[in-house]
């Protein structure tokens, strides 16, 4: 393999690497969203109990 070849298998195996880290981050923060998400649904189900009341 020469050195050119080298270079591009690294960067190559580097592009992919950054791809699988940017879809893991991508995941995480869907993830924290839609905690959020379901965090703020509830309190404002509670609060519109309490002004219910």
């Amino acid at each position: 393999m020469s050195r050119l070849d080298e270079i591009f298998a690294r960067a190559a195996q580097h592009e992919k690497e950054l791809e699988e880290m940017h879809a893991t981050y991508e995941q995480m923060d869907q993830a924290e969203y839609d905690q959020f998400n379901a965090e703020m649904d509830a309190l404002d189900a509670r609060r519109a109990a309490d002004q219910g009341d």
